[in-house]
C-alpha cells in the first residue's frame, strides 16, 4: 500500500469518527498554518482549531455533567404537562390561559380537592339533626365547593385557544373528561335537583354520587408525580413479590403446618388441654392444616406471638423451638429479602418514571422552540429561546451558549427531535462509566489519527526537501556549465580580435 492509499484510508477513518468534520478540517483555509516545519526531520505541531474547540466543548460538558445532580431536576419534574403555552394550545394574550398555567392556580385546585375530601368525611359524621352543627353549614359548604370546582373546570376549558382541544389534548384528555364528569354530577346534585324541587328520597339516592368525588383525589397523583411513581412501583413489584411470597413464605408455612398439626394430633389429651383458661387451646391452634397455617401467619406478624410460643414450649419443647426457627426463617429472612426486592423494583421504576417525565418535558420544549413546525430546529430558532427554556430544564448557563454546537454533532446546521432529546438527557444526567469509556475511546482514536496525519506529513515534508535539494543541485550544475561556456566564448572572441589586429598590422 502506498502512502497516498494509507493517507486516504486514514481520512476515511477520521470521517467515521468525526462525520461532517473531517473534510472541513482538511479543506480549511487555515490548514497550511496547522503544520510548520524547520529543519529536515524536525517538526513543530499545532492542534487544529476545530479539534481544539471540540475537545474544549467536551471537557466543559463533562465538567458540567459531573457537577449536575439529577436531584436538582425534581422541582421541574413536579410540574405536570399542563403548560398550554409550551404546546402551542393557548392564546399568549389570554389572561385565562395565563391563570390556568400558573402554578399558584394549580396548587389552589389541589388544596380545594384535599379540603373537599376532608369535608365529605365531616359531612358523613355530623350531617344529621342533633349533631350540634347547624345543617345549613353543610349546605353552604356544598355550594362553596360546587362554585370552586365549576370555576376551576371553566378556567381550564377557556384556557384553550380552540375549546375542542379540551377533549383532544393528548396529554390531558382523559383527566379533562374525568374532571368534567365529576363537576357535571356535582352540579346536578347541588343545583339542578334543587331547582327541580326533587323529593328527599331522590336526593338521598343521588347523594351516593357524592362519594364519587373522592375519585378526584387521584389528581394528586398527577400533580405530585412522586405519589404516582410510588403507585406504579407498587404495581410493578406486585408480580415478583407474589411469586416470591407464594414460593417462599407459603411453602414454608405449609411444611411447618404439617409438622405442628401432626404433633398436636399425636395426643388426644393435648387437643383438649386447657391453656390460659381456653379449653381445647391446641386444637384451636393446630387442629387442622388450615388452623396451623393461620396460627403461623399470626406468629409471622407477631400477634401475641410469645404467649403462643410459651404455651407450646411448656407442652413440647421441640415444637416451641420449631416456632422460633419459623420466626427466624419467615419474619427475619424471607420477609426482609422480599422488602429488599420491592425496594429495588421501586427504585428502578421510579428512575424510569423520572426519565419518562423528563423526556416529556424535553419534547415539549422542542415543540415550543420549533416555531415553523418543520420538526427540526435551526440555529436561529434555537438561539432565540434556548437560554430561558434550557436553563429551566436544568442545563448549565455556560453550556447553553454552545449547546447548539454540542447537539448538532453531524454539523448539518439543524437538529431533529431525537438528537435534541438524547443529547439533553445526557446533559442532565451524570456521566456513566460507559460514557466516559466511550469518550476515552473516541479521543484515543482521534489522537491516533492525528499522529498518523503528522507522521505522513513529516514523510511528505522530507520528500519535498529531498526534491528541493535535487532541484537546487541541478540548477547549480546548469549555472556552472553556462558560466564555462560564456567564458570560453569570450576567450575565443578575444583571441580572434588579437589575430585580426596582428594581420592588419603586418599589412
Amino acid at each position: 500500500m502506498t502512502d497516498d492509499d494509507g493517507h486516504l484510508e486514514a481520512n476515511d477513518r477520521f470521517d467515521e469518527i468525526c462525520p461532517g468534520n473531517g473534510a472541513d478540517l482538511r479543506q480549511s483555509r487555515h490548514s497550511e498554518r496547522r503544520l510548520s516545519f524547520g529543519r529536515v526531520g524536525v517538526m513543530k505541531t499545532e492542534l487544529p482549531a476545530d479539534i481544539a474547540r471540540s475537545i474544549s466543548l467536551v471537557k466543559r460538558l463533562d465538567e458540567v455533567r459531573r457537577t449536575t445532580e439529577f436531584a436538582n431536576q425534581r422541582a421541574k419534574l413536579r410540574r405536570p404537562p399542563m403548560d398550554l403555552f409550551s404546546r402551542g394550545m393557548a392564546d399568549p394574550k389570554s389572561k385565562v390561559a395565563l391563570l390556568a398555567s400558573d402554578s399558584r392556580f394549580q396548587n389552589w385546585a389541589l388544596v380545594v380537592i384535599v379540603l373537599n375530601a376532608v369535608w365529605i368525611g365531616i359531612d358523613e359524621d355530623h350531617n344529621y339533626k342533633g349533631s350540634g352543627i347547624p345543617l345549613v353549614v353543610f349546605d353552604v359548604g356544598e355550594h362553596i365547593f360546587g362554585f370552586c370546582f365549576t370555576f376551576e373546570i371553566l378556567v381550564r376549558i377557556l384556557a384553550y385557544r380552540k375549546k375542542a382541544d379540551f377533549f383532544n389534548d393528548k396529554h390531558l384528555r382523559l383527566w379533562n373528561i374525568f374532571d368534567l364528569c365529576l363537576v357535571v354530577m356535582m352540579v346536578i346534585e347541588i343545583w339542578v335537583l334543587l331547582i327541580l324541587d326533587a323529593d328527599a328520597s331522590t336526593l338521598g339516592s343521588l347523594s351516593v354520587l357524592r362519594l364519587l368525588r373522592l375519585l378526584r383525589i387521584t389528581r394528586v397523583f398527577r400533580m405530585v408525580p412522586e405519589l404516582g411513581m410510588m403507585v406504579k412501583s407498587m404495581a410493578a413489584a406486585a408480580r415478583p413479590m407474589s411469586r416470591s411470597f407464594s414460593t417462599g413464605v407459603v411453602a414454608i408455612r405449609y411444611v411447618f403446618a404439617i409438622i405442628l398439626t401432626n404433633w398436636a394430633k399425636g395426643s388426644e389429651e393435648r387437643l383438649i388441654k386447657e391453656v390460659d383458661g381456653v379449653p381445647g387451646f391446641f386444637d384451636d391452634m393446630y387442629g387442622t392444616i388450615p388452623k396451623s397455617m393461620l396460627t403461623l401467619w399470626q406468629v409471622l406478624v407477631f400477634d401475641d406471638t410469645f404467649s403462643l410460643i410459651r404455651a407450646t414450649l411448656s407442652e413440647g419443647p421441640a415444637c416451641g423451638a420449631l416456632l422460633l426457627i419459623f420466626i427466624m426463617l419467615g419474619a427475619f429472612m424471607i420477609l426482609n429479602i422480599l422488602i429488599g426486592v420491592i425496594c429495588e423494583i421501586v427504585s428502578g421504576t421510579t428512575e424510569t418514571e423520572k426519565d419518562k417525565l423528563l423526556r416529556e418535558r424535553i419534547v415539549e420544549v422542542f415543540d415550543a422552540m420549533d416555531v415553523d413546525g418543520s420538526g427540526t430546529l435551526t440555529e436561529n430558532e434555537f438561539n432565540a429561546q434556548a437560554a430561558s427554556r434550557l436553563q429551566k430544564l436544568g442545563v448549565d448557563e455556560d453550556v447553553v451558549a454552545v449547546a447548539f454546537q454540542i447537539i448538532d454533532s453531524s454539523g448539518h446546521g439543524c437538529i431533529d427531535q431525537d438528537e435534541f432529546v438524547q443529547m439533553l438527557l445526557k446533559m442532565l444526567h451524570p456521566p456513566t462509566t460507559q460514557d466516559l469509556l466511550l469518550l476515552q475511546k473516541n479521543l484515543t482514536m482521534v489522537q491516533t489519527l492525528l499522529a498518523e496525519y503528522i507522521q505522513r506529513a513529516s514523510i511528505r515534508h522530507q520528500r519535498l526537501e529531498a526534491k528541493l535539494d535535487s532541484l537546487r543541485g541541478r540548477q547549480g550544475s546548469a549555472e556552472s556549465t553556462r558560466f564555462g561556456s560564456d567564458r570560453m566564448s569570450s576567450t575565443a572572441s578575444l583571441e580572434t580580435r588579437e589575430a585580426v589586429h596582428q594581420l592588419l598590422g603586418e599589412k
